[in-house]
């Protein structure tokens, strides 16, 4: 678990200890499995941008208020982890999120300010999440392949 993800995690788990449920319930409000929320909550793994949002959504049914500045916190703690992730699908989430930041800004920039550096900024972005796609492709090939490779064998064919 990257520092990131450990910081992000106790600032979710910091905001929910403030309500008196159970994971559980959240995980039915999100709706998700309680295992998906509890590494969420562990740092095992990093709760995407809909999950936060979500997330406020329930306390704030429960009468527990995530304030926007909080919730900006939050939210920042996401991006963080997400971007430092060596999850393939946390830096694509982060990618996309941050292509369409890119484009929005693009689209509304004025005359007077040149859109070069957004759009060498988005370029790159682009680029980052290709490689990180194209390398989300592979591992799943390549676990493809040991997953076929473990039924051969264990099938008791002889190679």
């Amino acid at each position: 678990m990257s520092e990131e993800a450990a910081a992000y995690a106790r600032k979710l788990e910091e905001v929910f200890g403030r309500a008196a449920n159970r994971r559980k319930e959240l995980a039915e409000f999100v709706p998700c499995s309680p295992s998906v929320v509890t590494r969420y909550f562990n740092g095992e793994r990093v709760a995407p941008k809909d999950f936060l949002t979500r997330f406020r959504a329930f306390l704030d049914s429960r009468g527990v208020a995530v304030d926007n500045e909080e919730f900006a916190e939050l939210d920042g703690l996401r991006r963080v982890a997400q971007e430092a992730s060596g999850a393939y699908s946390a830096q694509v989430a982060y990618f996309r999120e941050r292509i369409e930041e890119l484009e929005q800004q693009l689209a509304s920039q004025t005359e007077k300010q040149p859109p070069t550096r957004l759009e060498e900024e988005l370029s790159e972005i682009v680029t980052d999440l290709d490689e990180a796609y194209q390398q989300a492709k592979t591992a799943e090939s390549e676990r493809g392949v040991a997953d076929d490779l473990r039924v051969f064998v264990g099938g008791g064919s002889a190679w």
